[in-house]
């Protein structure tokens, strides 16, 4: 807005693909029943979380834990969901680990024809391997039962969402503030997922277990809002790799067609090219402030703006320029700097 009377610096810069604008348009006009899903699963952790700071502290005593074994079953509560009516689930445990517990459906497929009980074995020893690294990069879950362990309940009602996973934030929560009686560190999972995308769809959930304990459970703070919330899941994905040859490399495409019709702030649900900013805007603080920043997001009771102007110490409108700054740069050579260029190689494949 301000002109330089003294001297001109003439500049070009590169247009973004063209053959993507028509269809994040499209994407933006009809949003999918996943993303309504998404949507409606923020949503309802903003409730709850209302409801946990109301009631205030509580004592921070765990039950006594009930470790699980192979062959144990129980019944769990599917809320309704994304056109899928609420329901009890039986469920056995068919694998176990150091740090999970997965459950299949009793009579589904799930740990026998569809997904057998040796995928799933798999599944939860690849989780055990990221686990670490995933709680030093992110913060420590939720333990509400008191066994140490992540659970996870593989069910084709999760396929019938459209989803490949989620968490219900009512199934880690007591009866007393909103819980539905699962009260239990729990991840819903398909069954139907491509092999080689479980490994960063378990570790994406997991972000938002996490997030939802060190927001609401910790600090009785607010949930992370939708786009944060979403972006830190999928900037998850790459700590185990994976993320940018998958199906995210289409959300970056699309969002890239056209930033300025998706924006960024907002319900990230209702587009794959929101959800595609949102990740590069993570992305972003990422090569700008470390790793650390992660931790500092997510270990907050703030959200949405004021978590990330405490956990960054910047205004929102100087993250927003170097965001756009390097949107603009990033791979065109004129910058030689984190700030200008994405650090992640794996965002631009074919060299751009």
């Amino acid at each position: 807005p301000q002109v330089d009377v003294e001297t001109v610096h003439p500049f070009t810069l590169g247009q973004p693909p063209l053959s993507l604008r028509h269809e994040a348009a499209g994407r933006l006009m009809a949003p999918s029943a996943r993303d309504q899903g998404e949507a409606l699963l923020r949503r309802r952790e903003a409730v709850l979380a209302a409801r946990v700071a109301a009631r205030g502290p509580v004592p921070a005593s765990r039950p006594l834990a009930i470790l699980a074994e192979l062959g144990d079953q129980r019944d769990f509560t599917f809320d309704e969901f994304s056109g899928v009516a609420a329901q009890r689930v039986p469920a056995t445990v068919v694998a176990l680990s150091q740090h999970a517990v997965a459950w299949a459906h009793d009579g589904s497929g799930a740990g026998s024809g569809q997904l057998p009980a040796p995928r799933i074995q798999q599944m939860l020893d690849q989780f055990d391997a990221d686990f670490d690294l995933l709680v030093r990069s992110l913060g420590e879950p939720s333990d509400v039962d008191g066994d140490g362990r992540i659970h996870f309940l593989y069910t084709p009602l999760v396929d019938s969402t459209k989803f490949g996973g989620f968490v219900d934030a009512a199934s880690i929560l007591p009866p007393d503030v909103g819980g539905n009686g699962n009260h239990t560190d729990l991840i819903f999972i398909a069954l139907g997922e491509p092999t080689a995308s479980y490994r960063s769809l378990l570790a994406h959930e997991f972000q938002h277990l996490i997030s939802f304990n060190q927001h609401v459970l910790v600090r009785f703070g607010d949930s992370e809002v939708s786009w944060l919330n979403e972006g830190l899941s999928h900037l998850t994905e790459d700590l185990v790799e994976g993320h940018a040859t998958g199906g995210n490399a289409n959300r970056v495409a699309t969002y890239l067609a056209n930033p300025g019709l998706v924006g960024l702030i907002g319900d990230a649900s209702t587009s794959a090219a929101k959800r595609g900013g949102a990740y590069l805007f993570v992305r972003s603080l990422v090569d700008h402030f470390g790793e650390s920043i992660l931790l500092s997001l997510i270990g907050s009771g703030l959200a949405d703006v004021d978590n990330l102007e405490r956990a960054t110490g910047a205004s929102f409108e100087d993250l927003l320029a170097s965001f756009a700054a390097q949107l603009a740069t990033s791979g065109t050579g004129l910058g030689q700097h984190p700030r200008f260029d994405y650090s992640f190689a794996a965002l631009a494949p074919d060299g751009r």
